[in-house]
């Protein structure tokens, strides 16, 4: 008796947004939409200076957050983050503060409001962008594997992007994202992922619908 009507975005390929006069970061744009479209990520360099990373780490001091890697599937109780006493003490994978507390940091949203990372995303997709989340995970060792640990894909609508943004030097012992190149438009037989290591201030943009895992702490921690 009832019909349901399911309306999607208009996905044109070809439609086309035009280059930003002036490119205000270190990666040619071009280039890096043919890479993401390839591979299904791209390093976009680094993009966050030394001082601007230790500044958003320290802005996360005596801010709140939840005992999960999205607080909808945490334990629901905000707890206090202390850099001083920051050590595993409640034997948490993931520490995921709000977007509140990760936008109030002024060059992270300059540069994701940025007309270069607007042109990426709406090429990528193929239809005008929206940002709808931005999270920060505070990564330490725990025991046991976290259920992110295998390989999945990720469903969060019907054709999304995300950025990765690495607030410390991240590589295979800290908590490297691993991706399966190619994975994000075509079915991948024996799968084999590639750490996606980097310094402080280094970007990543990645389609997460493509096969994809997280990787355990063995040594230090990971601010991402």
């Amino acid at each position: 008796k009832n019909n349901i009507a399911l309306i999607l975005p208009t996905y044109n390929k070809n439609q086309n947004y035009f280059l930003p006069e002036i490119n205000s970061y270190n990666f040619n744009l071009e280039e890096s939409l043919n890479e993401l479209r390839s591979n299904g990520f791209v390093n976009l360099g680094t993009i966050f200076s030394n001082d601007q990373c230790l500044e958003f780490i320290n802005n996360l001091d005596n801010q709140y957050y939840y005992d999960s890697q999205t607080p909808m599937q945490s334990s629901g109780v905000k707890k206090k983050f202390s850099l001083n006493s920051r050590g595993n003490v409640n034997n948490d994978h993931y520490s995921c503060f709000s977007p509140e507390t990760t936008m109030k940091f002024k060059p992270l949203k300059d540069f994701i409001n940025s007309n270069e990372i607007k042109y990426l995303t709406n090429n990528y997709l193929n239809f005008e962008s929206k940002n709808y989340i931005a999270i920060t995970w505070h990564n330490s060792k725990a025991p046991g594997k976290h259920y992110v640990h295998r390989l999945h894909r990720d469903y969060d609508d019907f054709k999304f992007i995300g950025l990765f943004i690495y607030w410390n030097d991240v590589d295979q012992n800290n908590g490297s994202f691993n991706f399966v190149p190619k994975s994000h438009k075509l079915e991948i037989n024996n799968p084999k992922d590639i750490p996606l290591i980097g310094k402080a201030g280094t970007v990543f943009m990645v389609d997460s619908f493509g096969l994809h895992r997280g990787s355990a702490i063995i040594d230090k921690e990971r601010f991402i």
